[in-house]
């Protein structure tokens, strides 16, 4: 797509020793980010004209963050974004991964690593769960839960180091900026 610059970030890392399905999971994974960067290069762009940029970042260390469309070009200084979460499981998403891949984004945006995106979308071939689609439908209800279930579902799940709950009510982590 003239105008819109795609990065795709490849691995040289091998795959053995693996069980077949676990590299089927793995590669279908790959092949989810890969159609949604795909999409979000070509027909997303071309829906919207305000797309410059758009990236793949999921893998060890993607800090919950797998296709990125960047709005603004890398010279602006604080470059709006627009977040795709992509999940490949044999069920639908439920609350616990919501909580797991939103409280990665609020804790690694709260520190400084990124800013916030301006949207966040889940693409996942399953849907999500009623319960799930319940939170997403009620952002208050959403954040309750997050803070509520920190502790079981974002304090070791984050990074090594945990981050307790009290800290992340004390610092606004769930607060926008």
């Amino acid at each position: 797509m003239p105008g819109c610059k795609r990065t795709l970030a490849r691995s040289g890392r091998r795959i053995a020793n693996l069980g077949f399905s676990i590299v089927s999971q793995i590669l279908a994974l790959q092949s989810s980010e890969r159609f949604t960067l795909e999409w979000a290069s070509e027909y997303l762009a071309m829906k919207r004209p305000e797309i410059v940029e758009v990236q793949q970042r999921g893998g060890a260390g993607d800090k919950g963050r797998n296709v990125l469309a960047w709005h603004d070009p890398n010279t602006v200084p604080v470059r709006k974004w627009t977040l795709y979460q992509c999940k490949h499981y044999a069920s639908a998403p439920g609350t616990s991964t919501a909580a797991t891949e939103i409280g990665k984004v609020l804790f690694y945006s709260h520190r400084g690593d990124y800013t916030f995106p301006e949207e966040y979308h889940f693409v996942t071939y399953k849907g999500v769960t009623s319960p799930f689609q319940d939170l997403l439908d009620k952002p208050e209800d959403l954040r309750k839960f997050i803070i509520d279930n920190w502790d079981e579902h974002c304090q070791s799940k984050i990074r090594k180091r945990p981050l307790p709950r009290r800290a992340a009510e004390r610092g606004s982590l769930l607060q926008p900026p």
